[in-house]
């Protein structure tokens, strides 16, 4: 399932908080997989790690484990709720950011209001790396889904 399948105005995909909130009838497709949801983790890169982390916030896609790379959401009253509510539903977020990627200051200041919400989060920070995967990935990956896979169970 692609979160924007066709690009908005302008030749960009949909993003951020209301590009996702007008995602809200995709719930239904995914109501009709006989999955498990809460026990998917879903992740992206950039972009797509935005759109991956905003449906999981925003309980648009019933999913409690998200990995997203290179993509912090800005700090707003919206998203601070967000992750609140997210935390109660006993969400986890893996996050991997380069300490050269302009989204930098922007994922460390995320971490903070993820943790100051009681969620179970995790900030991998890359050395030397920019906005771009990591040419080790399959290490972060590993360690990602250690940190979110590892700890599902009941609750």
């Amino acid at each position: 399932m692609a979160a924007a399948d066709r690009p908005a105005r302008g030749g960009r995909q949909g993003r951020g908080v209301r590009g996702v909130l007008a995602l809200g009838d995709r719930r239904r497709l995914a109501g009709r997989r006989p999955v498990d949801l809460s026990r998917v983790v879903i992740a992206g890169f950039s972009q797509g790690g935005g759109q991956a982390m905003l449906m999981a916030l925003f309980g648009l896609l019933p999913v409690r484990r998200v990995m997203s790379v290179a993509y912090a959401p800005g700090d707003s009253a919206r998203v601070r709720a967000a992750l609140a509510e997210a935390s109660a539903r006993g969400m986890r977020l893996y996050l991997v950011v380069g300490e050269k990627d302009q989204y930098f200051d922007r994922a460390r200041r995320f971490y903070e209001t993820a943790k100051a919400a009681g969620m179970a989060v995790h900030l991998e920070v890359r050395p030397g790396l920019g906005h771009e995967l990591p040419n080790d990935f399959d290490r972060t990956l590993v360690a990602g889904l250690e940190f979110l896979v590892g700890r599902l169970g009941p609750g």
